[in-house]
């Protein structure tokens, strides 16, 4: 575990099967089912899918012979998470939706959390910004963390952003940035900022001012002074005098400056 964690996984891998042997050797079968499941991940990480999921049928097999309901749960999430993991969106739905319903009559919330996510992101993926928007609605309030509530606040930000919906999007950004400096999470405080800086770059200008979500009249001064109007996009490549560009160039180098410091990958699976 500690080794997929910091991304050494070629290591992970064989310390993943010496464990795997030795509980094969003492007939440990739910140890066998975790390590199975494990070696999943740690091949979806590493871009194998047909191993990852050549692990998955052994641990759902192991899992549905001797009742490891929890399991089952665990090991049905993460197959749809290795879909993700190698790009392949419309698997990783179809496969979600279709065991939806057996992950809820499991009754395990950690497991159907993810599984949410995994809807989410899938939807989001193929352009169904409606749908992803719901499955981050429905997954928000089983967080139960605040790491996992800043993680989905991040994602559901991106989904507002992709359908339009531009200044909703920023606060739910201001809301995952508190969350993550909080927690002293500088990697999606980066990634939360870069969001915001690229929210702002969509953003519309009249000469009247910034519009408002409905895009019909300017926003109102308050809320142009608290930064809730367009960032040009040339404040990526050149200076620009005006307030709004100086706050997305602002936002962005602090995105950039924490990213230069702080580097981890991430899994978002569950186990």
């Amino acid at each position: 575990m500690a080794y997929r964690q910091i991304h050494h996984l070629d290591k992970a891998e064989t310390t993943g099967r010496e464990a795997l042997e030795l509980y094969r050797r003492t007939g440990h079968r739910r140890g066998e089912a975790i390590m199975l499941n494990l070696l999943a991940l740690i091949n979806g990480l590493a871009r194998r899918p047909d191993r990852a999921h050549a692990y998955l049928r052994e641990a759902e097999t192991l899992s549905s012979a001797n009742n490891y309901r929890d399991l089952l749960a665990v090991v049905t999430t993460n197959r749809s998470w290795v879909y993700l993991s190698a790009d392949q969106h419309q698997e990783a739905y179809d496969y979600a939706i279709s065991t939806l319903d057996l992950i809820r009559s499991h009754e395990s919330a950690p497991s159907e959390y993810a599984h949410l996510v995994n809807l989410m992101r899938a939807a989001h993926a193929l352009g169904h910004f409606d749908e992803a928007a719901h499955w981050a609605q429905t997954a928000l309030p089983m967080t139960m963390t605040k790491l996992r509530e800043g993680y989905i606040l991040i994602s559901y930000g991106n989904i507002q952003r992709d359908r339009g919906d531009l200044d909703s999007s920023l606060d739910t950004y201001h809301r995952a940035a508190v969350i993550h400096r909080q927690l002293g999470d500088r990697n999606r405080e980066a990634e939360t900022l870069d969001a915001t800086g690229t929210a702002y770059t969509l953003r519309p200008v009249r000469a009247s001012g910034p519009l408002s979500p409905r895009g019909d009249r300017p926003l109102p001064r308050r809320r142009q002074q608290m930064g809730y109007g367009s960032c040009p996009r040339s404040s990526r490549s050149r200076l620009d005098s005006s307030p709004r560009a100086h706050r997305c160039g602002t936002l962005l180098a602090r995105s950039a400056d924490i990213d230069q410091q702080v580097r981890r990958p991430r899994s978002d699976s569950i186990m």
